[in-house]
């Protein structure tokens, strides 16, 4: 059954890497995005009208779960000082970026066979 009414978020899971000491650092978080409406997702898709990475950033990320830890594996409240903290992880705003396209695009029409 499918209820028109959805809820204005939804979460999708952001995954990232990281340079390390001679490795690469591989991570995961849940992210929680605003659910846009079609015209809205139109306009982001449109090149005339697609906003910067940080507007975008603004628009569609909420925050995130209790999976996303400080270094002594306490959750990060999502506050404007931990989000400038973790948008500030070089590669970062891409992922959470590609976590939602992703999940939109893992949402978008199928076809029956």
């Amino acid at each position: 059954m499918f209820k028109l009414k959805l809820s204005n978020t939804f979460t999708s899971l952001v995954l990232f890497q990281v340079p390390g000491d001679g490795q690469v650092i591989q991570g995961e978080f849940t992210g929680t995005f605003n659910r846009l409406s079609q015209t809205q997702l139109q306009a982001i898709a449109n090149p005339e009208t697609r906003p910067d990475d940080d507007k975008l950033l603004d628009q569609v990320f909420v925050g995130w779960g209790d999976d996303l830890c400080d270094e002594f594996g306490t959750a990060l409240a999502v506050s404007d000082t931990n989000r400038a903290m973790l948008f500030d992880i070089a590669g970062m705003k891409r992922a959470i970026l590609t976590a939602y396209v992703a999940a939109q695009a893992e949402a978008g029409p199928r076809s029956k066979n």
